[in-house]
């Protein structure tokens, strides 16, 4: 190989060097913008226009494509600036190992709202849902006991062992709201029973039979229960249940009768229904049929089957929006007898004196026991007599109008003309006018306790339709993140696949260099030194 041919090979693979290496420059340019720093970018670009000029300066038939080149190799600068650009993570990318895994926004989503219950106590989000809005702001009725003790003189303990509901009128536990309001919120049931729910993952099954087994009572008696009429019961009369609740000797042209129309041991009976077998919020001035039957079946001794009477209230109860949720305490008892662990519970209730009957309860009632044992309204309390005579009426009739012996004038100059001795005790007529008076406070407490039941009733309802609301807002914006989370999954994968095409560009672009930078050198040969 002579001198020139040798020092020409050693320029033309210089040349090959500088011009290959000027093919993959771009490349190492954008995998040193890829850390983001913004000056080395400026400099690839600088770079790139130094380098076409080079390569023009050294192939002068490179001229008329420079404005070619420039444009191509911008093009390609900025394709890959937009590659290494930061974009948000998508599924695919994680799976392939390019990122430590992060929870996605459905996935956060979804973890709060199973966060927001209990799911040892709801089955799913519908259930918990449904309690929500219908039952978790709802009160529950533990029931009552009766102190027999202290109210011998009425013989409750005979009447009602007699009924043979000493069990029923006798319970004594605590309450768990948050559970029974649970299980009424999961209560299912067909026409005439049973009821059917599930408490802490324990099915419950009631029927009247199992109800009167927990209370180890027996299954008989009439199966009734309808408040909007009297109950049609062989041998029922309503007109002398009237009679009998009132002491009326005659019911002609009475209807429902009212509390205040019964008489004491009736007045009380009917408050230990409302409060035990048919529990019920309000006042409980108004009696129902129903409950008007039952106070007349426990006075005759007329058997009721109070398991079904129990059932058939439950299912009344929880038909209703606003109604109170009974038997509290019974329920405790179901709940031991399923097997429903009870332990753990922190929500609960004990009994307090307040829900016993005793001599404090019925004067808590307006009642008042008399000296000789026997118990009245006190509206019907009559004033002491030698009170009476002596203090009241004394200024008004002269004594010798109640004496026998002889009377004096009470002035030397007047003679004595004694007054007209009324018919009756002059107490009497207070007496009246207290009780009327008493009766006229009783309607206006009626009324009043009317009003304010309405003024509950509004509130309740209003404080329904907020959290149903306030639940309707929360699935709307559920539903909204939900979306754009769609949204954003269906833009991570328009932009991931325009990334790919713009890959392939990239790819072909720098391929087509290449091949053209082959062909330039092929075609135009270095000059010789």
């Amino acid at each position: 190989m002579s001198p020139w041919e040798g020092e020409d090979h050693e320029t033309r693979q210089k040349d090959k060097n500088r011009c290959v290496d000027r093919g993959r420059e771009p490349v190492d340019r954008v995998t040193y913008r890829s850390t983001g720093l913004s000056g080395p970018a400026h400099l690839g670009d600088f770079l790139l226009s130094w380098r076409v000029r080079a390569c023009v300066s050294v192939f002068p038939r490179l001229r008329p494509f420079r404005c070619v080149c420039i444009p191509l190799l911008s093009l390609v600068s900025f394709i890959s600036a937009f590659r290494m650009a930061p974009r948000r993570e998508s599924g695919a990318s994680r799976a392939k190992g390019k990122r430590p895994a992060e929870p996605s926004q459905a996935d956060q989503s979804e973890a709060r709202q199973k966060a927001r219950y209990d799911t040892a106590l709801f089955g799913s989000v519908e259930d918990y849902q449904r309690y929500k809005q219908k039952y978790a702001q709802r009160k529950v009725v533990p029931g009552r006991s009766i102190n027999f003790s202290q109210l011998k003189y009425f013989g409750f303990e005979a009447i009602f062992g007699r009924m043979r509901w000493l069990p029923v009128v006798t319970i004594s536990e605590p309450i768990f709201p948050t559970l029974i309001r649970t299980f009424y919120s999961r209560l299912t049931y067909g026409v005439g029973g049973p009821i059917t729910s599930t408490v802490r993952g324990v099915q419950i099954t009631l029927s009247p039979e199992s109800i009167c087994r927990i209370f180890d009572i027996p299954s008989v008696g009439l199966r009734v229960y309808e408040s909007k009429v009297w109950p049609t019961v062989p041998g029922f009369d309503p007109r002398e249940a009237i009679q009998r609740l009132c002491g009326l000797a005659d019911a002609q042209g009475m209807g429902k009768p009212s509390a205040h129309s019964l008489t004491v041991i009736s007045r009380i009976l009917h408050h230990m229904v409302c409060s035990i077998l048919l529990p019920r919020g309000g006042h409980l001035d108004e009696v129902s049929y129903l409950e008007a039957f039952i106070v007349d079946s426990i006075l005759t001794g007329r058997r009721i089957h109070v398991g079904y009477l129990m059932m058939m209230h439950m299912i009344s109860c929880c038909e209703s929006k606003t109604r109170v949720l009974p038997y509290g305490r019974f329920l405790t008892r179901v709940f031991k007898d399923a097997g429903v662990d009870l332990r753990r519970e922190t929500d609960l209730e004990t009994p307090s004196t307040y829900d016993t009957y005793d001599e404090q309860s019925l004067g808590r009632m307006k009642f008042e026991k008399a000296p000789d044992g026997s118990w009245i309204r006190r509206a019907e309390r009559p004033p002491p007599q030698d009170q009476g005579q002596g203090q009241m009426h004394h200024p008004m009739i002269s004594e010798p109008a109640y004496t026998s012996g002889p009377s004096e004038p009470s002035h030397a100059e007047i003679p004595f003309q004694p007054p007209h001795a009324p018919d009756h005790a002059p107490w009497m007529d207070l007496s009246a006018q207290i009780s009327s008076l008493g009766t006229r406070m009783e309607e206006l407490a009626v009324v009043n306790d009317t009003r304010f039941q309405s003024m509950e009733d509004r509130i309740d309802e209003s404080q329904t339709d907020f959290t149903s609301q306030f639940e309707h807002l929360d699935q709307r914006l559920g539903r909204l993140e939900e979306r754009m989370d769609h949204q954003h999954q269906e833009m991570t994968s328009q932009f991931e696949h325009l990334d790919q095409r713009l890959g392939r560009l990239e790819e072909r672009m720098d391929h087509q260099h290449e091949e053209m930078m082959a062909y330039l050198r092929s075609v135009f040969p270095p000059p010789p030194p």
